[in-house]
């Protein structure tokens, strides 16, 4: 079995999340980084969030433009602040197998 690290090794030390699929624990992360991307795959977690970099980039750009312009961040925009009143909930993407 190759290296990993963080939870994914934690758990295979303990015999969860192995290749024999026999005991496993629910592991779900974020970022979907390359690594979670083959844990996925080969079973050992869940699934991950992809963060929408475009989607953000347009957001902090449509709203920030907003602002510059003397105008309420949202308006003229599909977003909403959330129940804070601060944040701007940005859409994500599941990554699963």
């Amino acid at each position: 079995m190759e290296k990993v690290t963080g939870a994914i090794a934690a758990l295979q030390a303990q015999g969860f999340n192995t290749d024999d699929g026999d005991k496993s624990i629910v592991v779900v992360g974020v970022d979907a980084t390359t690594a979670a991307q083959e844990y996925i795959a080969k079973g050992y977690m869940l699934g991950s969030v992809l963060q929408d970099a475009e989607g953000m980039a347009k957001a902090l750009y449509e709203t920030g433009l907003n602002l510059a312009e003397g105008k309420e961040a949202t308006e003229g925009t599909t977003y909403e602040f959330d129940d804070s009143g601060i944040a701007i909930r940005i859409p994500y993407q599941p990554y699963l197998k």
